[in-house]
Protein backbone atom coordinates (compact mmCIF):
# COMPACT_ATOMS: atom_id res chain seq x y z
CA UNK A 1 0.00 0.00 0.00
CA UNK A 2 2.93 2.76 0.72
CA UNK A 3 4.43 2.12 -2.75
CA UNK A 4 1.25 2.62 -4.57
CA UNK A 5 0.52 5.47 -2.47
CA UNK A 6 4.10 7.17 -2.83
CA UNK A 7 3.97 5.95 -6.67
CA UNK A 8 0.78 8.14 -6.89
CA UNK A 9 2.12 11.26 -4.83
CA UNK A 10 5.41 10.94 -6.68
CA UNK A 11 3.36 10.89 -10.34
CA UNK A 12 2.60 13.99 -12.63
CA UNK A 13 -1.40 13.21 -12.50
CA UNK A 14 -3.00 14.58 -15.60
CA UNK A 15 -6.79 13.49 -16.06
CA UNK A 16 -8.44 11.33 -13.72
CA UNK A 17 -5.74 8.99 -12.33
CA UNK A 18 -8.28 6.45 -10.79
CA UNK A 19 -8.68 5.30 -14.74
CA UNK A 20 -4.79 4.51 -14.56
CA UNK A 21 -5.09 2.21 -11.54
CA UNK A 22 -4.62 -1.58 -11.60
CA UNK A 23 -8.44 -3.18 -10.49
CA UNK A 24 -6.45 -4.67 -7.70
CA UNK A 25 -5.10 -1.25 -6.28
CA UNK A 26 -9.01 0.19 -7.13
CA UNK A 27 -10.32 -2.79 -5.29
CA UNK A 28 -7.77 -2.10 -2.35
CA UNK A 29 -9.03 1.87 -2.67
CA UNK A 30 -12.37 1.27 -2.43
CA UNK A 31 -12.15 -0.71 0.45
CA UNK A 32 -10.14 1.79 2.23
CA UNK A 33 -12.83 4.09 1.65
CA UNK A 34 -15.54 1.50 3.20
CA UNK A 35 -13.29 0.91 5.93
CA UNK A 36 -13.53 5.17 6.41
CA UNK A 37 -16.96 5.48 6.28
CA UNK A 38 -17.29 2.47 9.20
CA UNK A 39 -15.12 4.19 11.15
CA UNK A 40 -12.28 1.69 10.57
CA UNK A 41 -9.30 4.04 10.43
CA UNK A 42 -6.85 5.68 12.94
CA UNK A 43 -5.20 9.25 13.12
CA UNK A 44 -2.18 10.02 11.25
CA UNK A 45 -0.17 10.38 14.96
CA UNK A 46 -1.35 6.72 15.89
CA UNK A 47 -0.25 5.42 12.70
CA UNK A 48 3.16 7.14 13.44
CA UNK A 49 3.31 6.49 16.96
CA UNK A 50 2.62 2.74 15.63
CA UNK A 51 4.56 2.05 12.31
CA UNK A 52 7.67 4.91 12.05
CA UNK A 53 9.91 2.86 13.95
CA UNK A 54 9.53 -0.09 11.37
CA UNK A 55 9.04 2.57 8.46
CA UNK A 56 12.62 3.92 9.22
CA UNK A 57 14.27 0.44 9.97
CA UNK A 58 12.42 -0.06 6.78
CA UNK A 59 13.98 2.70 4.94
CA UNK A 60 17.55 2.07 5.89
Amino acid sequence: MLNALTSIKDSVVSGDWYEELTPNQKKSLEKRIEDHKKGKVISSKQFWDRYAKQIRNYLV
